[in-house]
């Protein structure tokens, strides 16, 4: 079989304008008034054959700066309010169906997420040029020169950290802005601890089976406000003395209680067995009982025991009472911690530096197995 090879050639003609070869070309009107404009003509010949001429029309000689490619702009659309609005809506639908998380960490989101949102709608057109990780800058900023806390600034910050991060995996952004942004650092601060004889003050100051039921669950048991206000009758298990209670992330753990705790619950029972309702503590409207208003008896009891003007009692100082109590009669921070529902137990090595006397007791016992102390 034999094979033919073919050669061909392409001349390109111009007449009425020029092209060079690094202009680029376009078709358009005939326009013989304008100049740069001209007709054109493609000839092609193929060995052995007849030539082809092929009519291009009009051509128009532009430059090919014309046709450079746009340069990229800042990413700023996602400084609008309503864009932000959108996000933060579909957010808190996502973290309230989706995301197993407590009613008072939602709280928090929306109470960050909606400050923010307010602070955006005061200075939209400021920050119309703005990024992501600009407007977040800024924000911070503002916190800081308004005199927020730390602490407070580090939350508003771990909200919106969520926020953008969301955003991500439902591919509103392309990567997340914020993973460079580095929170405050928080100092360590002690908490306040009663002592043994102040909280016995506390309990003599009790004159209702809800009042002495709050202070023995919170101290003999270590449990948190919302838990306390969560738990149920059902959860209380007289008999064997133990509490059942749900902490942070929908974690459950069983609490030990003492024998004047499950005195007073078993008091407090029986004085509300004819509320149509399961929830352990009520308020005076036979509903759920709050957290404000058990802050607002333990402030009614240390001014009835006179220990008022010298501590800042709150419910969270209870717990602190009894962790800090448990290691100074011996409990191990494995049991404790078990106890407090810490999920690590560096949170609960924080109650050694509140022990002085655990430490002090700890240093005797040490140096006098070596025969040091006399």
């Amino acid at each position: 079989m034999s094979t033919t090879e073919y050669t061909s050639s392409v001349s390109v003609s111009v007449t009425g304008g020029s092209c060079s070869s690094q202009e680029q070309v376009r078709e358009g009107p005939i326009d013989s008034s304008k100049a740069g404009f001209g007709s054109a003509s493609v000839s092609i010949s193929l060995a052995g054959s007849k030539s082809l001429d092929v009519s291009l029309g009009t051509i128009n000689s532009v430059s090919a700066q014309n046709f450079a490619p746009p340069k990229k702009e800042k990413n700023t659309k996602y400084n609008s309010l309503l864009y932000w609005q959108d996000c933060i809506k579909k957010y808190f639908e996502h973290i309230s169906y989706e995301r197993m998380i407590s009613v008072h960490s939602k709280s928090a989101y929306k109470s960050d997420l909606q400050a923010f949102q307010n602070w955006f709608a005061k200075n939209e057109v400021e920050l119309k040029n703005f990024e992501i990780k600009q407007t977040v800058t800024k924000y911070i900023g503002f916190l800081h020169a308004a005199g927020r806390k730390s602490s407070s600034i580090a939350r508003a910050l771990a909200s919106l950290r969520g926020l953008v991060a969301w955003m991500q995996v439902e591919k509103l952004i392309d990567k997340d802005p914020l993973q460079t942004i580095t929170s405050p650092k928080l100092g360590k601060k002690l908490p306040t601890v009663l002592t043994v004889q102040e909280v016995q003050q506390l309990l003599k100051a009790c004159t209702t089976a809800r009042e002495r039921a709050i202070v023995e669950l919170l101290y003999a048991g270590g449990l948190r406000v919302s838990e306390l206000c969560g738990l149920s009758k059902p959860d209380i298990n007289l008999e064997q003395g133990y509490v059942r209670c749900l902490g942070k992330g929908n974690k459950e753990r069983i609490v030990p209680i003492g024998e004047k705790a499950i005195a007073a619950i078993q008091k407090l029972i029986e004085e509300t067995e004819k509320q149509n309702t399961n929830y352990l503590f009520l308020d005076n409207q036979g509903k759920k009982l709050s957290r404000l208003v058990v802050w607002q008896t333990l402030k009614r009891l240390s001014r009835r025991a006179g220990i008022s003007g010298f501590k800042n009692i709150t419910p969270h100082t209870l717990r602190h009472s009894f962790a800090t109590h448990l290691i100074e009669n011996g409990a191990d921070l494995r049991s404790v911690q078990e106890m407090l529902g810490h999920s690590s137990v560096a949170t609960t090595q924080l109650y050694t530096h509140v022990s002085r006397q655990h430490l002090k007791s700890a240093y005797q016992n040490a140096q006098s197995k070596f025969g040091i102390a006399k």
